[in-house]
């Protein structure tokens, strides 16, 4: 099963408000499963209001992360991601980091990341027949809903081997 972790709620059905973090976190993965992390909520099917992620470094190995919700079906708005966000994997993975949030399922508004964001997949094989990626976004690595009234400020680096890197 996918592993969900988030530094206030794994899954947010209802309202977070407010909120900022301030802790170091580091993160490593088996590749076995998927494993989301984000400084906020991991998935979001609610509404995060106004939060702030201030903590100064997230690194994982084999961990997607995001710095306000890794997964988000409602509405994200008026968040600020400060925290430098990293991730590396060796493993047959696709790394995905976005400053906001990793999958955009539902609105983005008025968000902003200042966060350094980093993915890299060291991989030296492709496995046989399949392609391997990188994702990672200032504001979103993968959208499929709305992003309005957002910026990036930070920067946005991807890397891979033997991967297609989408970086924005």
């Amino acid at each position: 099963e996918d592993v969900h972790v988030g530094l206030f709620v794994a899954k947010n059905n209802g309202v977070v408000k407010g909120c900022s973090t301030n802790a170091k976190v580091e993160l490593s993965n088996s590749g076995a499963t998927n494993v989301y992390y984000s400084n906020i909520a991991c998935v979001n099917d609610g509404t995060i209001d106004s939060c702030i992620s201030n903590i100064g470094e997230i690194e994982t190995d084999t961990v997607d992360i995001a710095g306000i919700a890794c997964i988000n079906n409602g509405t994200i708005q008026n968040c600020e991601n400060y925290s430098s966000l990293s991730q590396t994997s060796a493993k047959e993975w696709h790394p995905n980091v976005g400053g906001i949030s990793c999958s955009n399922n539902g609105t983005i508004t008025g968000s902003s990341n200042h966060g350094e964001l980093y993915a890299e997949s060291t991989l030296e094989t492709a496995p046989a027949g399949s392609s391997m990626y990188v994702f990672i976004g200032g504001i979103c690595c993968n959208n499929y809903k709305e992003i309005l009234s957002c910026e990036n400020t930070g920067d946005v680096t991807g890397k891979g081997k033997v991967s297609l890197v989408y970086a924005a």
